[in-house]
């Protein structure tokens, strides 16, 4: 492959060709000599210039060296001004140090530094060297560089570099480098040329993982369309499509969703493609695996319900996706706590407002016998709370410690809370395990706004805990004298 490369004039070495028709010296004098065919004149001009840190210069005067028009040919002065011109940014000096280093001309050859310049002039949008790179990566590690040919007309095969073809950074194959970069012609290139998709960096991803989770589904659509695999996992257990979901590249989900990307694959934290865009509240991901056929009920690995997960954090946009799954609305985890529970644990409103519309209870407790209204008490939610008394059930419900929602709103110290349980005929003087009512769990906790809202509902003052202690009691024992003067 590479030889006939080599053979070919637009890529061979012994070309003697100054390129400066395109982009000559803008020094007069060179170009005046060059009009005039007199590239001895045009050489002095050129090494004044190219001393000076002109980099068109440096690479023109490369080129005399390099075919021996107007100097010497000097294959070691060629080498050593295209390499000036290569590091001041000239595209095409980069890619003839790349043909120079893969040929062992003016230095010995160096495949790694000769495929690096390549994709330096290819990153540059040089398209000769897109081409060649894309040739040199179909071609393999084993091919035979391009070498300069000897007076007799043969080609020496000098030692071939056992390094990864076009490797970059992390050992990444020059398509799946291109890939990350988003490189469509390069790609485009290499894939025509029968790149291999399936090699992988040090990591395990390919170039279509790397496309995915970079997000250039045009790339996508490309590597798809070249039979790369879509399924293939890398060292983490992570497909292209958990890639790309954890990145929320929306239009790189859809592609892979419509070309049949398994849904279901967990990575070896466990989390499938649809765990992480529910913890990432990712609504148009959710959808998107929704439609696509991802599991939207069953657990996690760790037990948790998607629900659950949308519940404690994510909007009403994805609940109502759920809902169109027909999630189970009240299915509990292992500790027995609803979607509900979560979502007033964690005072989330949207998540509430939605999974009371979808019809969920307040009043499924969970193994402690905690209730979602009794959640959202404790929290102080006293909007979570009017959201959920419609289906709160009893609201003088108790948990395992006796607690009711008051006892745990008076322990909030939600003034708001403790007036919408009230308004709702909750109980004001039922105890606790400890014989506590929601008076003394507001004077405990030192909340005197919320004692006074409790005694203006009518909540005793009299009453004894198991230590036989009232409110004022307790109030004393604290040193709360202005609770205790709200109690005599």
């Amino acid at each position: 492959m590479i030889a006939a490369i080599a053979a070919s004039s637009a890529l061979a070495l012994g070309e003697s060709s100054m390129a400066m028709g395109s982009s000559p010296a803008a020094d007069p004098k060179v170009q005046a000599a060059v009009r005039a065919g007199n590239f001895e004149a045009a050489a002095r001009q050129l090494e004044a210039l190219a001393g000076g840190g002109d980099h068109e210069a440096q690479y023109q005067l490369a080129s005399l060296y390099r075919s021996g028009r107007g100097v010497p040919q000097n294959d070691a002065l060629a080498f050593k001004w295209m390499k000036a011109a290569a590091d001041g940014g000239h595209a095409r000096a980069a890619f003839n140090l790349a043909k120079m280093y893969l040929a062992g001309r003016g230095a010995p050859v160096d495949r790694a530094s000769g495929l690096t310049w390549l994709k330096k002039a290819a990153d540059r949008g040089f398209e000769e060297a897109i081409k060649l790179l894309a040739e040199v990566t179909a071609a393999g590690p084993s091919a035979t560089p391009m070498t300069k040919k000897t007076d007799s007309g043969a080609s020496p095969s000098p030692p071939i570099a056992s390094v990864n073809i076009a490797e970059g950074s992390n050992g990444r194959p020059a398509l799946a480098e291109a890939a990350l970069r988003g490189q469509a012609k390069l790609v485009a290139a290499a894939v025509a040329a029968g790149a291999d998709t399936g090699a992988r960096d040090r990591d395990g991803n390919t170039a279509l993982m790397l496309a995915a989770s970079a997000g250039h589904a045009d790339i996508v659509d490309a590597l798809i369309s070249a039979h790369a695999d879509i399924n293939a996992v890398n060292n983490d257990g992570d497909t292209a499509l958990i890639l790309a979901v954890a990145k929320s590249r929306t239009a790189v989900i859809e592609r892979l969703l419509a070309h049949r990307s398994a849904t279901a694959t967990a990575n070896k934290k466990a989390l499938t493609a649809r765990d992480i865009a529910l913890r990432n509240c990712d609504e148009p991901a959710v959808s998107l695996l929704a439609a696509g056929g991802a599991d939207m009920t069953g657990a996690a690995a760790d037990g948790i319900r998607p629900l659950t997960l949308a519940a404690q954090s994510c909007g009403a946009g994805v609940l109502k996706v759920m809902a169109a799954r027909k999630a189970d609305v009240d299915a509990k985890d292992g500790e027995g706590r609803t979607a509900l529970w979560h979502a007033a644990d964690r005072v989330n409103m949207p998540a509430v407002s939605a999974l009371i519309a979808m019809g969920a209870k307040a009043s499924v407790a969970d193994a402690a016998s905690e209730t979602p209204l009794m959640r959202a008490a404790m929290r102080g939610a006293a909007d979570a709370i009017s959201a959920m008394l419609a289906s709160a059930g009893d609201v003088n419900g108790q948990s395992s410690a006796g607690n009711t929602a008051l006892i745990l709103a008076a322990k909030s110290g939600s003034v708001a809370s403790i007036k919408a349980l009230a308004a709702a005929n909750a109980d004001l003087n039922v105890r606790n395990a400890l014989g506590y009512t929601a008076l003394m769990m507001a004077v405990r906790e030192a909340h005197p706004e919320a004692a006074q809202a409790l005694v203006a509902a009518g909540a005793s003052t009299t009453l004894r805990n198991k230590n036989r202690e009232t409110a004022r009691d307790i109030a004393l024992a604290r040193g709360q004298t202005q609770i205790a003067d709200l109690l005599k």
